[in-house]
Parts: structure tokens; C-alpha cells; sequence
């Protein structure tokens, strides 16, 4: 992403976020309970101008708002 993070989409694993300055990855869907508890398969991953960062899931499209996560500042 515009911020340095290496995001990874997984099949049934959801969206790991690797931030390479902290050297630790996090799991953005365990904020999400209608996702943290299922096997999400992540297909594609964009981020627009605002650094939304916009998921593709098996049967829906997913934004999530990890600008304001206080990991990401």
C-alpha cells in the first residue's frame, strides 16, 4: 500500500497485512465479526486515492477502513 505495508490475500485465510518498519503482521478481518469467524478467500486487493484499501471477497466486495487503525500511523 501507499504506506510501505505488504497486504496478502488468502484463500480462506482473509487479508494479512505484513508492516515492514514494525516487522508484525495483522489480521484486519478479526475487527470485522461478520468475518472473523468464517474462512474468507480474498481474490483481489486495491487501494484508492483516499488509501481506502477495497477487498474482493468469494461473493461480495469489502472496504476496509484500516487508514484509521492506529496500527497503520
Amino acid at each position: 500500500d501507499k504506506k510501505g505495508n505488504l497486504l496478502i490475500g488468502t484463500e480462506h485465510g482473509g487479508l494479512n497485512i505484513f508492516n515492514r518498519e514494525k516487522e508484525i503482521f495483522t489480521h484486519p478481518f478479526d475487527n470485522y465479526p461478520e468475518l472473523r469467524y468464517q474462512e474468507v478467500s480474498v481474490n483481489d486487493i486495491i487501494e484508492d486515492d483516499k488509501a481506502n484499501i477495497w477487498c474482493t471477497l468469494e461473493c461480495e466486495i469489502f472496504k476496509s477502513f484500516m487508514s484509521f487503525d492506529p496500527f497503520f500511523e
